[in-house]
């Protein structure tokens, strides 16, 4: 009877640490590829639509479609041996192991490749890496990196964002996808001139998501006091956890003139 308590109580606690290991965000799946899916070079493989399924321990299914290879020959691309075993660590970092993938291409010839894949995980979902085939011979090339982002970024400020004491705004909203901010929201902006009005320019600016690091184009209009409107733009960089997003860097005045400053310290946390 103790010895089964003890079992019972165990497992729990795995279960309780599986799933704290995830954002908050895993209800969300299953996810749905926000760019190709592509496996090799020069698009040896390239899959249109994917949709990816997960529990805190597993990746449970990965779907394919709209796959075609060279000279767009059509194939079909299947996940096999699932679920694949799937951890997320602290910094949002993602593995997931035992992947093995078929593809079947016109009537004549079928490869499969299997390996690890990493990336990061909040949502979205990115994994890469490197897939070895183990079945088949050529045309499919013996190794081929493969690239996917499922799931759309979409988080809120959490403190003032910020281009110094120039700007600042209590509300931002930021939302994407793995790769790419394609849209941007400021209100609530104020600065030394009074109230301003901050207005994203040239969306969609790029995304990289790291393991704990992300990097991000940035270009706003800023207009405050009723008069003073510049554009400000640069690279911002910060870090990823898979559920909060910080960015900094230092924006530099590329339209307008006093009295803007030439650059301005930009800020901002969104969860």
């Amino acid at each position: 009877m103790v010895r089964r308590l003890a079992a019972s109580i165990a497992a729990l606690v795995a279960l309780t640490l599986a799933a704290a290991a995830l954002p908050s965000t895993a209800a969300a799946f299953p996810y749905t590829n926000t760019a190709p899916v592509t496996l090799g070079a020069s698009g040896f493989l390239t899959c249109t639509a994917s949709t990816v399924d997960a529990t805190a321990t597993n990746i449970t299914s990965m779907s394919f479609s709209g796959c075609t290879t060279l000279n767009n020959l059509p194939c079909t691309v299947t996940a096999l041996n699932q679920p694949w075993p799937f951890s997320v660590s602290g910094s949002g970092g993602a593995t997931v192991t035992g992947v093995r993938i078929r593809m079947t291409c016109g009537s004549s010839w079928t490869c499969e490749f299997a390996g690890t894949l990493t990336g990061t995980y909040g949502p979205p979902l990115t994994l890469g890496g490197n897939l070895t085939r183990v079945v088949g011979g050529f045309p499919c090339p013996a190794s081929g990196a493969f690239n996917g982002a499922w799931g759309a970024l979409d988080v809120t400020n959490t403190g003032n964002v910020s281009w110094g004491t120039w700007a600042s705004c209590t509300s931002s909203t930021l939302s994407g996808t793995a790769t790419a901010i394609t849209a941007a929201t400021f209100s609530g902006c104020s600065g030394v001139l009074g109230t301003c009005t901050v207005t994203p320019n040239n969306l969609p600016w790029a995304l990289t998501l790291g393991a704990g690091t992300a990097t991000a184009g940035h270009r706003v209009a800023i207009a405050c006091g009723g008069g003073a409107s510049c554009v400000f733009a640069g690279t911002v960089s910060g870090t990823w956890n898979g559920s909060t997003l910080t960015l900094s860097g230092t924006v530099t005045r590329v339209v307008g003139g006093f009295p803007c400053p030439a650059s301005l310290p930009f800020s901002g946390t969104w969860t």
